[in-house]
């Protein structure tokens, strides 16, 4: 097969299960999908061994004088071996020590954990401190230094996997996590430590299992980046390694090591973007097999060929987080007789369908993997009280986003503002609004539809 000098810049979706290693080698530009013969599986998990099993497949499949594929970034879906890890009696069970900064400890002895039992296994020590901020960053206590001091000797580093640092009002101020941390870190310097300033975001609970989840998962994705790493840059030198996110985008190995919850729900982000990819669509409603409830399926959406994802969505751990993640609606077909084309017709015009329930999952995430794009988000809350303040406000913003995208890896003045809200936070002083923005890469495929 003779492919055009168009398609010789590919990249590589790699989706992971328990025993094997979905590969699909997808071509930068159109059609955007997987090339014939290019997309397979390997009864293995081991990186070292899947890429060198893909090169030699690329090189034996290029007919005689045909120069070779040139693999340009290789996307890895991590989320099934960190989901593993923090499911009830996984490997991260027990390895958390939370330290929660309040301006005065829970009385009631059930409300010094995490109401998610899912997140509270994850715990194996905790700790209060008095200090904390409000919402607007003023501070409420002064940070009990001596507390910390006293718990340091405490901590069994031999035992905890990471540390879950928590603070009220950190969003707003992180200056007291960052205290603790540093305090921390100074007398333990092989400490993991996560701060739930990092992750912004409202509501202590979400912080809270947002930073316990990523402290616990930060000795489990470790050795995994170490040894993708290892593999790329033996199998594809100087091809980029990325790794998927929740809310459908990528970013670098050094990022996701620091947060590897952000990676948490990328397959089912992956599976949307897959799907609409195979479509041809850059906006539609998906219809994705049902995982653990009574639905027959689930919806999502693709918009402009980006995942609609939203902090605060409930996961399979029973716990929301600030992390964005894909909406996903349970959805039935016995209430609806006439199936999803109907559903379309009567309430979503707009928007066509499509029916991914029958499709093979494990390529739509490796086709997802292959086509997503870096990103970030912000989701902060602020005090307007002119249009010229509002304005000022968001262009903050948008600015700090770009500067993460960037981070991310989106190249230096490509970013672009792909979603901005503004809403007034209920019961609060006039003027306190929420204010949330999304920044992403440019798109870098043309998609064309094809049937798989």
């Amino acid at each position: 097969m003779r492919l055009p000098d168009r398609h010789r810049d590919v990249v590589l979706g790699i989706g992971l299960d328990d025993r094997a290693t979905h590969v699909a080698v997808v071509p930068m530009d159109a059609p955007g999908l997987p090339l014939p013969d290019y997309h397979h599986q390997h009864p293995h998990t081991d990186p070292d061994t899947v890429l060198g099993l893909t090169a030699a497949r690329i090189a034996a499949t290029a007919a005689p004088g045909e120069p070779a594929l040139r693999v340009v970034a290789v996307t890895v879906d991590l989320s099934r071996p960190l989901r593993a890890a923090v499911a009830p009696g996984g490997a991260a069970t027990g390895t958390v020590a939370a330290i929660r900064i309040v301006p005065r400890p829970a009385e009631n002895r059930s409300l010094r954990g995490h109401p998610a039992r899912s997140v509270e296994d994850l715990v194996r020590q905790r700790f209060t401190v008095t200090g904390g901020h409000d919402l607007f960053g003023r501070e409420l206590r002064p940070l009990a230094v001596d507390r910390i001091r006293s718990l340091i000797d405490d901590l069994d580093l031999s035992v905890l996997g990471g540390i879950a640092v928590v603070g009220t009002g950190s969003q707003a101020e992180p200056r007291h996590e960052r205290e603790l941390a540093d305090l921390v870190q100074t007398a333990l310097p092989e400490a993991r430590i996560s701060v739930a300033g990092d992750f912004g975001g409202q509501g202590l609970v979400a912080r809270e299992a947002s930073v316990v989840l990523n402290a616990a998962l930060t000795g489990v994705v470790e050795p995994l980046l170490v040894a993708w790493v290892l593999a790329v840059s033996r199998h594809f030198p100087g091809a980029a390694l990325r790794i998927a996110r929740s809310d459908g985008g990528w970013s670098t190995p050094a990022w996701i090591g620091a947060m590897p919850v952000l990676g948490l729900g990328a397959r089912d982000s992956l599976r949307l973007l897959g799907a609409a990819t195979v479509a041809g669509l850059p906006d539609c409603r998906i219809l994705l097999p049902a995982t653990g409830s009574s639905a027959d399926a689930t919806v999502g959406e693709v918009r402009r060929r980006l995942v609609t994802a939203r902090p605060h969505v409930s996961t399979e751990l029973g716990a929301e987080l600030v992390v964005p993640l894909p909406v996903l609606t349970p959805y039935r077909r016995s209430a609806q007789p006439g199936g999803p084309s109907d559903v379309t017709e009567r309430h979503h015009r707009d928007v066509p369908w499509v029916d991914a329930s029958e499709s093979d999952q494990d390529l739509l995430v490796c086709i997802g993997a292959a086509v997503t794009r870096p990103s970030a988000w912000l989701d902060e809350i602020a005090v307007i009280d002119s249009v010229p303040r509002l304005e000022q406000v968001s262009r903050d913003l948008q600015a700090r986003a770009t500067a993460i995208a960037t981070a991310n890896g989106v190249a230096p003045g490509s970013a672009a503002v792909v979603e901005m809200s503004t809403v007034a936070v209920p019961y609060s002083p006039a003027g306190t609004v929420r204010i949330r923005v999304r920044v992403s890469g440019p798109d870098p495929i043309t998609v064309q539809g094809v049937d798989l």
